[in-house]
């Protein structure tokens, strides 16, 4: 993430606070989010970056189930999302598109 090589403090306190939305979403504190904790991550998520950046894109009820199959399929033989699954998947996510773009795929 460009944040912390340009702005270490500022990385620090996105991760504090992503941190403290995971652990607000996760009502069981089983340290995995269900997929309704999932979903309730995602909305506060989405409300973390619209406070910070200034707006965010929020997917639907559907589209955020089938983000949440998608990180609770990381890790085999657990049934739930961890915030390892959650930056893992993330990283995927960040590296596919880093591809696509360097191919001029789209």
């Amino acid at each position: 993430m460009k944040a912390e090589e340009e702005n270490p403090t500022l990385f620090n306190e996105m991760k504090k606070e992503f941190e403290m939305v995971w652990t607000a979403s996760d009502a069981n504190k089983d340290g995995l989010l269900d997929c309704d904790e999932f979903k309730v991550f995602m909305v506060k998520n989405t409300e973390l970056q619209k406070k910070r950046f200034g707006e965010s894109a929020k997917g639907t009820e559907k589209e955020d189930e089938m983000w949440y199959r998608a990180y609770n399929s990381l890790t085999a033989g657990v049934n739930g999302v961890s915030m390892k699954d959650f930056k893992k998947g993330r990283e995927i996510i960040r590296t596919v598109m880093h591809k696509m773009m360097n191919k001029r795929a789209f």
